[in-house]
């Protein structure tokens, strides 16, 4: 019978708990990297919208086109710092 308590045993223990840390952190970058691609996706559709609106004639404010070219801008930095290499 193995001594639980043997180098191995505690090395063995030690790996499985590091790679369930591991596993953990990799959903938590893939969940935020998704999360990121959707506010970008959003917010560039919007963009399209308000731009599709305005060649159309429709009445667009500075202000709100402002909001939107921050919002697209605030998207993109959150989806570059979510990426898993950043």
């Amino acid at each position: 019978m193995t001594d639980a308590r043997c180098p191995e045993a505690v090395e063995l223990a030690r790996l499985l708990d590091q790679q369930q840390r591991l596993a953990a952190r990799v959903d938590q970058v893939d969940a935020a990297q998704r999360a990121a691609t959707a506010a970008v996706q959003a917010a560039g559709g919007e963009l399209v919208a308000l731009e599709g609106s305005a060649a159309l004639g429709g009445k667009v404010t500075p202000a709100k086109r402002q909001r939107q070219e921050a919002e697209r801008v605030l998207a993109d930095a959150k989806a570059a710092a979510a990426a898993p290499w950043g």
